[in-house]
């Protein structure tokens, strides 16, 4: 198995990706696919929301699904353009992903207001999520 994301600042941002779904969930998973000439990432949360993060390059298999803290080592530690993502764990992936688009923004979400969420937030309270007025709460 093989990631390849040439660029050292690309590999940063999906380490920062990555690091943050994995403070969230220790547990998680992260499906890497190939996007012709791209990475696409995709990972769940404990607040039922897909992220997702794009680099250039390429992932082989085209389709793999990797655990975050393996793949969160690759791209931190390993300082090169082409890393082993970790052990394949297809079968620990839950449903299926979003179609390819074309996708229109409605909102963004700060990090900051997320982090803010999550430290006021312990692990039994982070499936607490209730509909409220059309939005999320958190408590």
């Amino acid at each position: 198995m093989s990631l390849a994301i040439p660029a050292a600042e690309d590999r940063a941002a999906l380490a920062d990706v990555v690091g943050r779904v994995v403070r969230l969930d220790p547990t998680a998973v992260v499906r890497l696919r190939d996007a012709g000439g791209r990475v696409v990432l995709w990972a769940g949360t404990p607040f039922e929301v897909l992220v997702t993060a794009e680099a250039p390059g390429s992932v082989t298999p085209a389709d793999v699904t990797v655990t975050g803290p393996d793949l969160l080592a690759a791209l931190s530690v390993v300082d090169a353009p082409e890393v082993d993502p970790g052990t394949a764990v297809d079968d620990r992936w839950r449903g299926d992903l979003p179609g390819d688009g074309p996708w229109r923004p409605i909102g963004r979400i700060p990090a900051s207001e997320v982090n803010a969420v999550v430290a006021r937030s312990g692990p039994s309270t982070l499936d607490e999520t209730a509909w409220e007025g059309g939005g999320v709460r958190v408590p």
